[in-house]
């Protein structure tokens, strides 16, 4: 990546999930925000200009079919074309409309069937969507 410093916004619910992208995007030396809601998110969106932006799709884990992640990178696509998005999710089947068709720079399994969150991928992926 270039020495120009990198800004990222983190969106999830979960402060476990919150706290190891954080881990991972600092040591690929971005500077990192962290939203735990929509609210916050937005305000945070409202107020800097950030390169890359990591979304959960389900923010509220208890609500099957809650995905406001996803509808906040259709608003980030929309609003802030140039920035990068990585969508993730726990939950696959809560998004109806298929993976390739999102328009996203990568989409995660937070953990894919039969493994487990693949840190080096997901470092290597943020290099090359801020890379392009």
């Amino acid at each position: 990546m270039s020495s120009k410093t990198k800004y990222a916004l983190v969106l999830d619910d979960m402060d476990n999930w919150c706290r190891m992208i954080k881990m991972l995007l600092e040591e690929e030396g971005l500077d990192v925000s962290l939203a735990k809601n929509l609210r916050e998110a937005e305000e945070m969106l409202d107020e800097f200009a950030f390169d890359l932006a990591v979304l959960d799709v389900r923010l509220v884990s208890e609500e099957q079919f809650n995905v406001e992640g996803l509808g906040l990178m259709y608003e980030i696509k929309e609003r802030y074309p140039n920035m990068k998005t990585i969508l993730m999710t726990g939950h696959p089947e809560s998004i109806k409309t298929p993976v390739d068709r999102l328009p996203v720079d990568k989409f995660i399994l937070k953990v894919p069937e039969g493994s487990s969150f693949q840190f080096k991928d997901f470092q290597q992926n943020v290099r090359k969507i801020l890379r392009d």
